[in-house]
């Protein structure tokens, strides 16, 4: 179980690295 919520929490920081990329390059854009 440690390891399942190990590998949760290194998604969503992946995650929210993408979502942040994805919105600075829709800035830069425009």
């Amino acid at each position: 179980m440690i390891a399942n919520a190990i590998r949760r929490s290194v998604l969503l920081s992946i995650i929210g690295s993408c979502k942040k990329r994805m919105e600075r390059e829709e800035q830069t854009g425009k």
